[in-house]
């Protein structure tokens, strides 16, 4: 579970598009399980809950999370680490 403030939720929804399982052709692929349709306030700001399954490179997804999305979308990818 993860992340997506507000002002961010079109980008994040585009970066899922481009990176969908099937479709993309790069070193990692997505598979959305759902984004909460409630908000969360969280520092006066509203974030969304989203769930998604990585698939592939992730230290290349969260590079192109980095370069896409940048801050206020899927954040707490960045503490993920692979053991």
């Amino acid at each position: 579970m993860d992340l997506v403030r507000e002002d961010k939720l079109d980008t994040y929804l585009a970066f899922i598009e481009a990176h969908l399982h099937r479709s993309s052709a790069g070193p990692f692929a997505m598979i959305p399980l759902g984004c909460s349709p409630i908000p969360q306030m969280l520092d006066g700001t509203r974030h969304y809950l989203a769930w998604q399954v990585v698939l592939g490179d992730f230290e290349a997804f969260k590079g192109a999370r980095r370069r896409e999305l940048g801050e206020g979308a899927l954040m707490r990818a960045e503490a993920i680490r692979p053991e």
